[in-house]
């Protein structure tokens, strides 16, 4: 018999969005990068995701490896 596992961590039932940006700033801090300080209320992923571009932080970085 097989089982299905199902996990939403997209925000419905789970509001994970505060320990994603806390683990990121971890693995920033780790590489001498800044940090996402932003207010995480009025969070916008596509204002986030050009932060890490304009820090050299994207997925072709050491930071993303971490």
């Amino acid at each position: 018999m097989k089982k299905l596992y199902i996990f939403d961590f997209d925000g419905m039932l789970v509001d994970s969005i505060y320990d994603s940006i806390h683990c990121v700033n971890e693995a920033l801090k780790i590489c001498g990068k800044p940090t996402y300080d932003k207010d995480l209320k009025t969070l916008y992923y596509k204002d986030f995701r050009k932060f890490l571009k304009d820090n050299d932080a994207g997925k072709e970085t050491e930071v993303y490896t971490i």
